[in-house]
């Protein structure tokens, strides 16, 4: 079972199955998904998958904006940690400041590299993803719907984002485009172009 949404798109909806509606849902108990959603409701969605031919993109009522070392719930419970830390001992430090830092009424997941980071780094991590869910709670009050509220990174910010680190001292790009989302992420630091590319 699955509900059309208007997203902004004149040529198509984006569409979202029962199974995705979260927090949506009006009726806990309704037997199909048209008696759970009211026509014209003004609804929070995320895209989970990109349009293909002439589908449109699939939503979820399950908002989860990630960061480098936390994904932020905002409709999610609980504190959960990527299967891939193996560490005991480790696992057990990730827990215990995950369920110490995660705002209330929210979940988190806390992924794969936050293993061996400070504590420091995973709550800037978690304050830019609350600041982030903020606006967009600001920007989904005050903008006419359908409106876009938020857009993940491209690519090549996503790839920064998750594997940059200090063992990294050397980004090589080979297009002007790859050039300013660097400098998007990392701002104005140095930069030198080559006939190769650029690099930092």
């Amino acid at each position: 079972m699955q509900l059309f949404v208007n997203i902004g798109d004149a040529e198509r909806n984006g569409f979202i199955h029962v199974t995705d509606l979260g927090p949506l849902k009006l009726k806990r108990t309704a037997a199909a998904i048209t008696e759970l959603l009211a026509p014209q409701q003004k609804v929070l969605v995320q895209v989970m998958k990109e349009p293909t031919g002439n589908k449109g993109p699939r939503l979820t009522g399950n908002i989860t904006l990630p960061g480098r070392y936390v994904v932020l719930m905002p409709f999610g419970r609980g504190v959960n940690l990527s299967r891939r830390i193996k560490s005991e001992s480790e696992r057990n430090r990730l827990r215990a400041l995950a369920i110490l830092v995660k705002p209330a009424g929210m979940g988190l997941l806390v992924r794969t590299e936050a293993e061996g980071k400070p504590e420091e780094a995973i709550i800037e991590d978690l304050e830019v993803l609350q600041k982030q869910w903020e606006v967009i709670q600001q920007e989904a009050q005050s903008k006419r719907p359908p409106a876009l509220l938020n857009r993940d990174d491209d690519f090549i910010q996503r790839v920064l984002r998750d594997m940059y680190g200090a063992d990294v001292n050397r980004i090589v790009v080979d297009s002007s485009i790859g050039f300013e989302a660097c400098k998007t992420v990392f701002g104005e630091l140095e930069w030198r172009s080559s006939t190769a590319g650029v690099t930092h």
